[in-house]
């Protein structure tokens, strides 16, 4: 997932934290606007989480998540996030 999201995202995000079970968490490089991209995802049928909702406070990343994914399913799902992120801060 950490290839794919480089692949399709490139320096768009950095990855602040891998390898903590089966998720990797990002965060723009740029300003974004998280509901709208909540909001985003969910007309598109992709469900997003976030570290705020878990852990309160002020600092945010996205969750990506994988542990659900059969292996030949991570592409088509990371590119279908890539797009409406990339939405997000063009």
């Amino acid at each position: 997932m950490k290839q794919l999201l480089t692949k399709y995202l490139g320096d768009s995000i950095l990855i602040l934290i891998e390898g903590g079970g089966l998720s990797i968490n990002i965060r723009p490089t740029s300003d974004i606007d998280y509901d709208a991209l909540r909001t985003r995802a969910e007309e598109a049928g992709i469900k997003l989480y976030f570290a705020k909702d878990y852990s309160g406070g002020e600092w945010d990343a996205i969750r990506m998540g994988f542990g659900g994914f059969e292996m030949e399913e991570i592409e088509p799902a990371v590119r279908a996030f890539a797009e409406i992120f990339l939405r997000g801060i063009e």
